[in-house]
C-alpha cells in the first residue's frame, strides 16, 4: 500500500506497489510525473476542462492538496488490490509477451545468459520443439493474451505452465525472481503504466513498458 502526500508544488509517495512478476515498486519508483501537468498543479489552477477530467478519473472531491492526496492514494491502492486479485493472469500476460517475442523473431531467448541455461533439460526441449504442438501452443498463448483483459472474464491457457513445459532448459524460477522494476506510473487516463528490465543484461526485457487499463489489458507494449 502507498500514501501520497501533496503540499503545494511538492509531492511524495511512500509505500509499495506489488505487481507480481513485474516487480515490487517502492517509494520513488511509484512515479506521478505523468500527472504533473494535470493533477499535481497549484491549487489555484485546479479548474477548467483538464482538471474536471482528472477529478472525474481519479474521484477527486474538492481542489485542496488533501483532497488530491486522498484520491490518488485510494486510486493507487485500489489498482494494486485489483492487480493482486488477478495476479495469476497478470503474471501469465508478462510471460505471454515472451512467447510473442519468440513468435515474432524466433530468438532463442534462453541463450540470453548462460546463467539461465539448464543443459540437462536440452534433450526434453529438442523432443518437443519439432512437434506441431510446439508452434500451436506458442500461437495460442499469444492470441489468448494480446490486448485481452486480465480480470477473469476470458478463459485462457496457463501461459506460465505452457512455457515452462515448452522451454524446460530455461531457468524460469531464476529469471522471474530477478526482475528489475524501474517505475510504475499512474496515467492521466486512469491506466497504470510500468517500466522494467530483466536482471540478466536486459536481453529479454529492456526498458519494457506497458500500461494496464481498468480491465487489466496490457496496452502500448514496447520492449526496447
Amino acid at each position: 500500500m502507498v500514501q501520497v502526500t501533496i503540499k503545494g508544488e511538492d509531492y511524495s509517495v511512500k509505500g509499495t506497489f506489488d505487481f507480481g512478476y513485474i516487480g515490487l515498486f517502492r517509494d520513488k519508483q511509484i512515479d506521478l510525473y505523468n500527472l504533473e501537468e494535470s493533477v499535481l498543479v497549484p491549487e489555484e489552477y485546479r479548474e477548467g476542462e483538464l482538471w474536471d477530467r482528472a477529478a472525474k478519473t481519479f474521484g477527486i472531491n474538492g481542489t485542496s492538496d488533501e483532497a488530491v492526496s486522498e484520491a490518488l492514494t485510494l486510486y493507487i491502492n485500489n489498482f494494486e488490490a485489483k492487480v493482486q486479485k488477478h495476479i495469476r493472469e497478470i503474471n501469465n500476460n508478462l510471460i505471454a509477451k515472451m512467447a510473442e517475442q519468440w513468435e515474432d523473431c524466433g530468438t532463442p531467448f534462453w541463450e540470453a545468459s548462460d546463467k539461465l541455461f539448464l543443459p540437462e533439460h536440452m534433450a526434453e526441449f529438442e523432443a518437443i520443439h519439432e512437434t506441431d504442438e510446439f508452434d500451436s501452443t506458442i500461437s495460442r498463448i499469444v492470441v489468448n493474451y494480446i490486448d485481452k483483459p486480465n480480470n477473469g472474464t476470458k478463459e485462457k491457457i496457463d501461459a506460465e505452465a505452457a512455457m515452462r513445459r515448452l522451454f524446460p532448459q530455461f531457468d524460469w524460477d531464476k529469471f522471474l525472481s530477478n526482475m528489475k522494476p524501474h517505475c510504475v506510473c499512474p496515467e492521466f487516463n486512469g491506466n497504470m503504466g510500468f517500466c522494467i528490465n530483466d536482471g540478466f543484461g536486459s536481453h529479454i526485457f529492456c526498458s519494457a513498458v506497458a500500461e494496464l487499463d481498468e480491465e487489466l489489458r496490457f496496452l502500448r507494449w514496447d520492449n526496447m
